[in-house]
């Protein structure tokens, strides 16, 4: 039983290191932006772990910044792109960001990086299922986001 335990608790420590790296990504959160960007990312936490699901609206312009760009120069001769059809999605609460430039079409690039994104909202999404599931007592989300990104050391300058 002690086993299991510590097995828990390193889980936890682990998940949270991977988290709190995470959140260094994010502004300072003594600015007033970096409030605002806590403040989403705690509701994306909470509504995601509620549904059991990331929350995405990707047609939502407050929850993802769609970014068209020219692909990066391939070897192609003629059918080199001269449209910007790569795509970059952030999506904002987390700061996660995908790029796809794949193929020609900007449509098809913007659905393959939605999947890609929603794929990476799941794993980190998957980081706070780990940490609610084995922490000793119950976690308030919020609590645990401040902590967390107050363990960061803080950047020179």
């Amino acid at each position: 039983n002690q086993g299991i335990q510590a097995a828990k608790q390193a889980r936890v420590e682990e998940v949270e290191k991977r988290i709190a790296k995470h959140l260094s990504l994010f502004p300072q959160a003594e600015t007033n932006e970096g409030q605002k960007q806590v403040q989403s990312y705690i509701e994306w936490v909470k509504d995601s772990l509620k549904s059991k699901s990331p929350r995405l609206n990707s047609e939502d312009g407050n929850e993802v910044k769609i970014d068209s760009f020219l692909s990066s120069v391939k070897a192609g001769g003629q059918h080199r792109q001269k449209n910007r059809t790569a795509v970059r999605l952030k999506h904002l609460p987390t700061l996660i960001s995908v790029k796809n430039e794949n193929e020609r079409s900007f449509e098809q690039n913007k659905q393959q990086a939605k999947a890609a994104l929603f794929e990476k909202l799941e794993k980190h999404l998957k980081l706070w299922q780990t940490l609610v599931e084995n922490s000793p007592s119950k976690i308030n989300i919020e609590n645990k986001v401040f902590t967390l990104a107050k363990t960061l050391p803080t950047p020179p300058g």
